[in-house]
């Protein structure tokens, strides 16, 4: 019986190569972008499940609470962890990150090193980083003991053994290998190059980190008693400061902690000074709807064609029937079919797949080496899934080609009724409101793209080049940068140079301050602080509204002195910023405000503008992390080049790393970049198999019509008039999925909206330009067909009547 349906399965596969070929085509790169997509939502969701405690494994966060402003970090303070896992039994034990900036050397090669964390050594009973080489009991025991990855000890060593081999730092301070870890997985939300030992810091800036409750510097996590109650947990938390440390009111806000479970933060956490990069829970819902969508286009153009297919083999099966065929094996016959269709499909998409992951990659900044292992047993589970596709897609086209009666057939009459043609009308309606769906969606989502692009941030973002010197305060840059400063000064290419130890844009200090309102009290305010030089202002051009900036004239600017934005002064009450300038803040009120710059977007557009100061940066004493020069030319090249050479004649730690300020901006907006790309490649994925099943459709009433074509024309009907009867049908029922899917992507993308604090609008251009894309692509799709039937003979139809 299979053998039979095995050959009469080949040859009609033969017999319809066209309808064919659009089933085999479609489903294929259907299933190609679903295993691709599918990979990727996996992988975001199998964040740090692979460690054995995962479970038992939180993350200890800082929330401060000052009046009606709230902040949640991730980060704590170092003393923070022993205390607590002292004071509660339930806490097993605690590991603390650090982040660090390295310069290492070996023989001629040096390297600078930025992703490199200080930890206990009890990383080890934590996480299950597993040492190919060294004691995970002593590796991080002594000071300068440094442990690397496989990947790094190869970069240093090549194939030789890095354990005990001694690498130097800035300053020739030795460190000692004792151990090699393997490649940290990329499904950990934690990344590092290279782990330091605590006792590598000197014990004066151990001691200080020591008795420091409030520097939050360091991320904290806690292996806690399987059976505990987190919520129960948090709760006594909450009164740690108040009871140990000091008491919110002495301090003028309050401090408490909150736990994340491990396996939340990736896609899940909100706190201020993630460790690494995030994910988006929402990106992954849309792109399991897409997935869905997708496979559903797929199942939709197959019983599409399938069903045209049918109809094109009534008299085989009324003939099959006579002959004592029942139904039941008919029905077997197109799933047995169906399947193999489904099957073929499949191993071509598993190619299609492999091919296609380099592009991938690309479009969703991931490294898949492989489809196969990224999915255990994937040979077995597509064609799997296959056979399910199969079988659903199959069942409709079997049950109604089985139910036809021969005697019509054989009679001649039409098996092709009217509520089936209605059923095909349906498909392909479904088919482009899927389709139209996905396609406007692409357009907001490169519309706000665009507005987030061209939108006025209230500073100057172009022609700026940033050295990028570190997260470590290195004493040469400090004593050469005036110096460098005049060198780069005294090219005719570059207009202005500054100094900040934090970046609009990106992660800095953010602190709970005392501040004087305008009711004569105070208000403690949690805000952002940037560390800045006298030419900030002029480099990035931020309007000042009130007061006036740091100035060289003004000595005392260091002791406290601050620039506050127009939402701080409206949040303590001034409606005028003139009149903020003068009032007291920070500690004991010491400090004073001596000027207002205009609101601008420190942040990225998905914030509102917050409350933020500029603080005049101690030169002696801060970290002069970055230093951005504003240029005036397009040479760029050689700009880079002789800024470069600047930089290695007056320095020679750290090594010269910069960016331009607007690839910056742009690389904030990654996750969104991404949500667009695999958005649009989807958008033309499915308008690509929406009009292949349109194609295969009019493919078939035109050969259905060709005779009343032939006549018509014979009668003197015009091309365009044979055009017309033909297209606008179709042209309807495009127009009509076009109408249906414009209110449900309207809905769904005001959501999306929602996550952007400054978002665009969402005109009806949008809908009307969507809608002239796809009803341009379906005229040209049906169009091929209908003056393809125009142009043929008549005589060709007509010969034998």
């Amino acid at each position: 019986m299979l053998k039979n349906y095995l050959i009469t399965s080949l040859r009609n596969l033969r017999r319809n190569k066209l309808f064919s070929f659009i089933n085999i085509t479609g489903l294929s790169i259907c299933i190609a972008v679903s295993i691709l997509l599918f990979i990727w939502i996996k992988d975001e969701l199998s964040y740090d499940r692979f460690y054995v405690k995962s479970d038992q494994i939180y993350r200890l966060g800082w929330d401060v609470y000052g009046h009606d402003e709230e902040f949640k970090g991730a980060l704590t303070a170092f003393p923070v962890g022993p205390a607590i896992t002292d004071l509660y039994p339930e806490i097993h034990n605690y590991v603390r990150f650090r982040h660090a900036q390295y310069v290492f050397s070996y023989n001629e090669k040096t390297f600078t090193e930025d992703n490199v964390f200080i930890v206990d050594q009890s990383i080890f009973n934590i996480f299950n980083f597993e040492l190919i080489r060294g004691n995970p009991e002593t590796a991080l025991t002594e000071p300068r003991s440094v442990v690397m990855t496989e990947q790094t000890a190869r970069k240093y060593f090549g194939e030789e053994n890095p354990l005990g081999k001694t690498i130097l730092s800035i300053g020739q301070y030795e460190f000692i290998v004792t151990g090699v870890l393997q490649n940290i997985p990329s499904n950990s939300h934690i990344q590092f190059d290279m782990l330091v030992s605590y006792s590598t810091v000197s014990p004066e800036t151990y001691q200080a980190w020591t008795q420091n409750w409030f520097d939050g510097g360091f991320y904290t996590y806690l292996l806690i008693d399987q059976n505990v109650n987190i919520t129960e947990l948090e709760n006594k938390l909450e009164g740690f400061y108040d009871e140990y440390v000091v008491k919110g009111e002495e301090i003028g806000y309050r401090l408490s902690f909150g736990l994340e479970p491990l396996t939340w933060i990736y896609l899940n956490s909100t706190r201020f000074g993630q460790i690494g990069p995030t994910g988006n829970p929402a990106n992954v819902v849309i792109f399991i709807a897409i997935t869905f969508l997708i496979i559903l286009l797929a199942c939709v153009n197959y019983v599409l064609i399938s069903t045209v297919i049918a109809t094109k083999r009534t008299k085989e099966i009324s003939i099959r029937k006579v002959l004592g065929s029942d139904r039941k094996a008919i029905r077997n016959q197109f799933i047995f079919e169906s399947v193999m269709i489904s099957i073929l499909s499949s191993f071509i998409a598993l190619s299609l797949a492999e091919l296609g992951l380099p592009l991938f990659n690309a479009l969703a900044n991931k490294n898949y080496s492989s489809i196969f292992s990224q999915m255990d047993n994937l040979i077995i589970a597509i064609p799997l899934f296959a056979i399910i596709i199969g079988i659903t897609a199959g069942f409709y086209p079997s049950v109604y080609i089985s139910r036809m009666l021969p005697i019509h057939i054989l009679k001649m009459h039409s098996p092709v009724q009217k509520g089936k043609l209605s059923l095909r009308k349906a498909l392909v309606v479904l088919q482009f409101i899927i389709s139209a769906g996905i396609i406007i969606s692409s357009i907001i989502i490169y519309q706000q793209l665009g507005y987030i692009k061209n939108k006025e941030l209230g500073f100057k973002t172009d022609s700026l080049l940033v050295i990028d010197t570190g997260m470590e305060r290195y004493p040469e840059v400090t004593n050469s940068y005036n110096a460098i400063k005049q060198d780069f000064l005294n090219r005719h290419d570059v207009s202005g140079v500054t100094v900040s130890a934090g970046m609009l844009g990106g992660s800095t200090q953010t602190s709970g301050r005392e501040f004087q309102t305008q009711a004569g009290g105070t208000r403690e305010m949690v805000l952002s602080i940037y560390s800045v030089d006298y030419d900030f202002i002029d480099i990035y051009n931020i309007p000042l509204t009130a007061g006036r900036w740091f100035s060289p004239d003004h000595p005392a600017d260091l002791d406290q002195k601050i620039v506050v934005n127009e939402t701080t002064a409206r949040r303590l009450g001034y409606l005028s910023p003139e009149t903020i300038v003068g009032q007291k803040w920070g500690d004991d009120l010491s400090g004073e405000i001596i000027g207002v710059v205009k609101d601008f977007h420190f942040k990225p557009l998905h914030h509102p503008v917050e409350p933020m100061v500029f603080l005049l940066i101690d030169r002696e004493f801060s970290n002069l992390q970055y230093i951005t020069i504003a240029y005036n030319t397009n040479d760029i090249s050689r700009l880079v080049s002789d800024i470069e050479r600047i930089w290695n004649e007056n320095i020679s730690y750290p090594p010269f790393t910069y960016f331009f300020y607007d690839d910056y901006l742009y690389d904030l907006y990654g996750d969104d970049h991404l949500f667009a790309q695999i958005f649009t490649v989807s958008s033309f994925l499915a308008i690509f198999i929406a009009c292949i099943g349109l194609f295969g459709l009019v493919s078939f009433t035109v050969e259905q019509r060709k005779k009343e074509i032939s006549i018509r024309k014979v009668l003197g009907s015009s091309i365009s008039g044979i055009f017309m009867l033909l297209s606008k049908e179709y042209v309807l029922l495009v127009t009509v999925s076009i109408l249906i899917a414009s209110p449900v992507a309207y809905y769904f993308m005001t959501k999306w909206l929602e996550n952007f604090a400054y978002r665009t609008s969402i005109g009806i251009g949008i809908f009307l330009l969507a809608m002239a894309a796809i009803l341009l692509i379906a005229i040209l799709t049906v169009g091929y067909q209908s003056v393809r039937a125009a142009f043929t003979n008549p005589v060709e139809a007509l010969k034998y009547e």
